[in-house]
């Protein structure tokens, strides 16, 4: 990457959560200077039920907190709580330790530039989303997690739904077909900061028993030439440590920041 797409890529990461978040329709979004919190009853899912901003004083943020959480449990909602380096109070992640998370995964940055993705190798298909695909993209997507990432999995069988539902062309679901069978899948969101534009990979597997076999980088293909046609030059990720992330070190992906998230369970609604 150069520096001028270094620097657009930094800058639409350092944003990318709070602009995405904002596009979404019927939900509530508290935008204060304290937090940006967004409840979103319609899509039970813990990326669109979440707090992506915190800047409590230290005397009054384990009040706040539990604040937050009531809120969520009211609706019977499940949660994320993000917490990034310019987060507060500065012990953030210990308080929310404290309320009993479910689960917490670290989310590492990447970004790379279009130009320097492989081209697809021969007799793989993409297609976009459709009525007439829409068990295989979920079939795709359920069998591309591991069983401890079957949250991610459950959100996208919500998320492709709703997407056939009410269309966005900056979101856009494609399939991937090896010989003719659904193998793997993405979904790319165009993100918009200062005036400049990147595409942030909302997701994407492949399916066990079509592994390396020229799957992924016909995924990450399909996910550049969509950006290439809207003259976007820059491609980013949030993906697990635990995970993928070794994987794009491994292709040369620039990395940039970590983010912890804390999951917590919905709650009987009161």
């Amino acid at each position: 990457m150069n520096k001028n797409e270094l620097d657009l890529a930094a800058n639409c990461m350092a944003k990318y959560d709070i602009l995405l978040a904002k596009q979404q329709p019927q939900q509530t979004t508290i935008d204060t200077p304290e937090i940006f919190q967004v409840i979103n009853p319609g899509l039970p899912t813990e990326s669109h039920n979440t707090v992506l901003r915190t800047n409590f004083s230290k005397e009054q943020a384990s009040a706040r907190i539990k604040e937050v959480i009531a809120s969520f449990s009211k609706l019977g909602l499940p949660f994320r709580w993000a917490v990034k380096p310019d987060s507060r109070p500065e012990n953030l992640a210990e308080l929310l330790q404290a309320e009993g998370p479910v689960e917490i995964t670290h989310a590492r940055g990447f970004a790379v530039s279009c130009a320097d993705i492989k081209p697809a190798p021969g007799g793989i298909t993409t297609e976009e989303l459709s009525a007439a695909n829409l068990e295989e993209f979920i079939l795709a997507a359920s069998e591309s997690y591991e069983a401890s990432e079957r949250r991610m999995a459950n959100a996208l069988n919500l998320l492709s739904r709703e997407a056939l539902k009410n269309p966005n062309p900056d979101l856009i679901h494609f399939l991937v077909r090896l010989n003719g069978q659904a193998a793997g899948f993405g979904r790319l969101r165009v993100i918009n900061a200062d005036g400049v534009s990147a595409g942030y990979i909302g997701a994407f597997g492949v399916r066990k028993d079509f592994r390396k076999r020229g799957v992924f980088t016909a995924i990450l293909a399909r996910f550049a030439e969509l950006l290439k046609e809207r003259s976007i030059p820059v491609l980013l990720s949030q993906v697990r440590e635990e995970t993928n992330a070794p994987l794009l070190r491994k292709l040369g992906w620039q990395e940039l920041g970590l983010t912890h998230y804390y999951y917590f369970p919905a709650q009987p609604a009161k």
